[in-house]
């Protein structure tokens, strides 16, 4: 099932402003496509905060479960899809994340953490990508018009942010993801192709453990039965390790009873010629 691009929100315009601050000067015809700063977030927030209608399709549904340490986060499914376009930048605000009220305590906050590079579909599997030379993917949310926090794919694990629970318990947010050029470039447009993001939740309460992983596959002018596939592929579990580290048994202490001197090589040809000699000795006697 995938998340489609849907009209983008008021945060989402935000954020791609700032991207572009925050990157290389766009071009004038990069810019030209880029929609122009908000400060009229309330829309937003009352979608994101009204809750009570229960879970929203299309968005993750994030709920706690039980693990050996006590409660974790579960995010269901473990992957979505979702399109990219030039008409909105190479940016959408889907999918979103979605809780029933009551679910965390009101006051906290949820974040997300980057785990692996950016991945691009090859038509069998995923390669990750080179974040100095190939595309990367910003995740922003704005907190207000002056206020928005951003994190960009790397080479390896990158920290995210967090974003709080509502009043109400519930913490449905919608993070924008913006797909970049080559080397993050804001000027030079991606390349059209099936890219994976990687991620994790967790909660700023340190009794909840982290989420199991999960995955957005984005589809940036490819066809959908590719998206399909990249998506199914996307869904199957990881691959045992093929050389897991076998732990080594703990050593059974030996029982030491009465000691026993076992002769090396070197001091059984030292002894042997005096045995012969006691030997001829008692023949003699």
């Amino acid at each position: 099932m995938k998340a489609l691009q849907m009209t983008l929100h008021p945060t989402t315009r935000a954020s791609l402003a700032v991207a572009m601050m925050l990157g290389v000067a766009a071009s004038a015809t990069y810019a030209q496509t880029a929609p122009a700063p908000s400060t009229d977030l309330d829309d937003q927030q009352m979608e994101e905060d009204g809750g009570g209608d229960g879970l929203h399709g299309g968005d993750f549904a994030v709920m706690l479960g039980t693990s050996p340490g006590g409660q974790a986060l579960v995010i269901s499914p473990t992957v979505l899809g979702a399109d990219l376009s030039a008409d909105n930048s190479f940016a959408t605000d889907e999918p979103g994340y979605d809780s029933d009220p009551g679910t965390f305590d009101p006051g906290s906050s949820i974040g997300f953490n980057i785990l692996q590079p950016l991945a691009l579909w090859n038509g069998s599997g995923f390669d990750d990508l080179n974040p100095t030379i190939d595309e990367t993917l910003a995740i922003t949310y704005a907190f207000s018009a002056a206020n928005i926090d951003r994190r960009d794919t790397a080479a390896g694990p990158v920290d995210g942010f967090t974003v709080p629970v509502n009043g109400e318990g519930a913490w449905h947010r919608h993070l924008t993801y913006t797909l970049l050029g080559d080397g993050g470039s804001i000027t030079d447009a991606p390349d059209d192709g099936i890219y994976k993001l990687a991620l994790a939740l967790f909660a700023s309460d340190d009794n909840i453990a982290d989420s199991n992983p999960f995955s957005i596959v984005f589809n940036l002018g490819l066809s959908e039965n590719e998206h399909d596939a990249a998506i199914a592929f996307a869904l199957q579990p990881a691959s045992p390790d093929p050389d897991p580290v076998t732990p080594i048994d703990p050593v059974t202490p030996v029982d030491p009873g009465t000691p026993t001197v076992v002769p090396t090589p070197a001091a059984s040809l030292l002894g042997a010629p005096l045995l012969l000699l006691l030997a001829t000795r008692r023949k003699r006697e």
